[in-house]
């Protein structure tokens, strides 16, 4: 029935949207020139006829020549006037519409929308965190039984919450998904991984095939989170909504096309709060993307830091498709400015702590 109702609603949103753009519109009556434009307009006029003439236009040809100019620039301003409106009308007609679509239906509208920015919607970075935000969880599951006996995937629901205790662990996401597709089943939405802080719980993730094309609403929470020299997912299909809240993330920088932390084929959504993104301990230290974003993207982090990394952080944000909000962040290095990240009350002068982090035998 959810399903239903958003593709109703995106359905109804690009009919609104094509039934405003053929309203006819009347075109204002233009406002007379003023005296010091018009007598401007008429020293350019009568100079440049002389430079090419060798002398002065009559009156009757400098009175043509300003009646055609006046109605030009009047006629000119109105149509950028009425354009300008229509456009604003349009963004603000969408931006409603937008607003009562969850995560993957925004990012279903917005991967459509060709002829306005995602800057131009509108949007508060209050909206990420609104569609970021993971359900109440009603399930719980002890994460070792997921480990130990693959099969426990089999009762995973909707809005579980997977809880790792202090140690270090592997979660082999092939084996998973072999489990899953050999029932007919697929990975549950809404899943959260809960670790006891991330000084205590690591959670190294291999493989990350059940989110190629299944989840739509994932969480990490307290924990050291172990790329393995990968991306944390790789979401072939469809679109994601991440919430990171007290995680660091390790082992992503293996120099390879693959190892992009934010980066999906459709779209994704995340909102990341207190986590640490550090390189230094993947297979080529330092080289590693952290957002990379071909299409729809809309990130907010707050107070999270940025470190060891090589590559240019932005350097893959497009304006068009993406909006990134960061509040209270601390970068090791200064990057290059992108007019599709807002960059709030951060510093670029950031000496991370020593880290004594190391891979280890999973549990």
């Amino acid at each position: 029935m959810k399903s239903i109702l958003r593709s109703l609603t995106i359905i109804g949103l690009f009919t609104c949207l094509a039934t405003n753009a053929g309203v006819a519109q009347t075109m204002p009556k233009a406002i007379p020139l003023s005296k010091a434009i018009l007598d401007a307009a008429k020293k350019q006029f009568e100079t440049a006829y002389a430079a090419e003439y060798g002398k002065p236009p009559a009156a009757a040809t400098t009175a043509k020549a300003m009646k055609t100019f006046t109605l030009s620039v009047g006629g000119l301003a109105a149509r950028l006037g009425t354009q300008a409106g229509e456009k604003a009308k349009r963004a603000d007609n969408v931006r409603i519409g937008l607003d009562k679509l969850d995560g993957p239906a925004l990012i279903d509208v917005l991967a459509n929308m060709r002829s306005l920015n995602v800057s131009e919607m509108g949007f508060a970075k209050s909206k990420v965190v609104d569609l970021a935000e993971p359900d109440m969880p009603i399930n719980q599951l002890d994460g070792r039984l997921l480990i130990k006996e693959p099969k426990e995937i089999l009762k995973l629901k909707e809005n579980t919450e997977i809880f790792f205790p202090a140690g270090n662990y592997a979660l082999d996401e092939r084996e998973l998904d072999i489990t899953l597709e050999s029932a007919g089943k697929k990975f549950p939405k809404g899943v959260t991984f809960v670790g006891a802080g991330k000084d205590k719980t690591t959670l190294k993730i291999t493989d990350t095939r059940f989110t190629s094309h299944d989840v739509d609403r994932l969480s990490f929470r307290d924990m050291t989170i172990d790329c393995d020299n990968d991306g944390l997912f790789d979401k072939r299909q469809g679109s994601l909504t991440l919430r990171l809240s007290g995680v660091r993330l390790v082992r992503f920088d293996a120099g390879h096309g693959g190892c992009r932390l934010f980066s999906i084929n459709d779209g994704l959504v995340v909102h990341a709060t207190d986590s640490e993104f550090v390189g230094g301990y993947g297979s080529s230290p330092g080289h590693g993307s952290i957002f990379d974003s071909n299409d729809v993207f809309l990130g907010y982090f707050e107070r999270c830091e940025f470190s060891g990394i090589k590559y240019e952080l932005f350097r893959s944000i497009r304006e068009r498709s993406s909006m990134l909000w960061m509040d209270g962040c601390k970068f090791d290095r200064v990057s290059r400015a992108n007019n599709g990240v807002i960059l709030t009350g951060c510093a670029f002068d950031f000496k991370p702590p020593a880290l004594d982090w190391a891979p280890a035998d999973e549990e």
